[in-house]
């Protein structure tokens, strides 16, 4: 785990309701949430293959049921997340504050955005958090 992940974690967990949203084959998706030991963190995980391949991202499905389950709107809720091909384009049609971490040299940092999937900020670190 990136060191400011495991910072984001500690700080944003004891005062905010936190939430994994996890996109993926049900078993990798939990074996990879186990191995990494932070359920203590969440408030809950949502393993988008819970509800079956349609409610992958950029499926609306689990980003609704986020927002039914805790009672909140989506402009109260904040979304971060890597990819652009999938990641933000619910949270961004829900009203969701979106944010892109786009580590130098990362997976998706040469990645270009889909039509309604650009987030609304984009950092390099999760310190950057605290600034947003």
């Amino acid at each position: 785990m990136h060191e400011d992940a495991k910072w984001a974690l500690d700080f944003f967990s004891k005062n905010k309701k936190l939430v994994l949203i996890s996109d993926g084959y049900l078993k990798v998706q939990s074996n990879k949430f186990k191995a990494l030991k932070i359920s203590s963190y969440f408030d809950r995980p949502y393993f988008t293959d819970e509800w079956g391949k349609s409610a992958w991202k950029p499926s609306l499905y689990v980003f609704k049921k986020i927002e039914e389950d805790y009672s909140v709107e989506g402009s109260n809720c904040v979304y971060i997340a890597d990819n652009p091909r999938k990641d933000f384009i619910a949270p961004n049609i829900l009203g969701w504050q979106s944010i892109q971490i786009k580590r130098p040299g990362g997976e998706y940092f040469d990645t270009s955005y889909p039509l309604n999937g650009k987030p609304h900020h984009v950092i390099e670190t999760l310190y950057e958090l605290k600034e947003i």
